[in-house]
């Protein structure tokens, strides 16, 4: 049985704004290493320091929502964006 649980908009705006990032800059390093892009650059770097930095920021704000609404963390969730609505089970 799945349970539904409405979480607070500014949490929600958050986590959608840090994935939104996340794969933002996923696709810029995709990008490049499909051209003949050197990766050795201090450009490629900055890239993917922002990529890891988005990417833990992102997963840290998902982990605070799970504890935040008690949701334990080896259970498969959803979080729909639009209605705000976090599905666990």
């Amino acid at each position: 049985m799945n349970k539904v649980i409405k979480v607070d908009e500014a949490i929600v705006t958050n986590i959608e704004k840090l994935q939104y990032e996340v794969e933002s800059r996923k696709d810029v390093i995709v990008a490049l290493l499909s051209t003949a892009f050197t990766v050795d650059t201090a450009r490629f770097e900055a890239y993917q320091n922002e990529y890891r930095e988005y990417f833990t920021r992102y997963n840290q704000a998902k982990h605070d929502m799970l504890v935040q609404y008690g949701v334990p963390s080896n259970v498969n969730w959803n979080l729909d964006f639009a209605s705000r609505e976090l599905t666990v089970g």
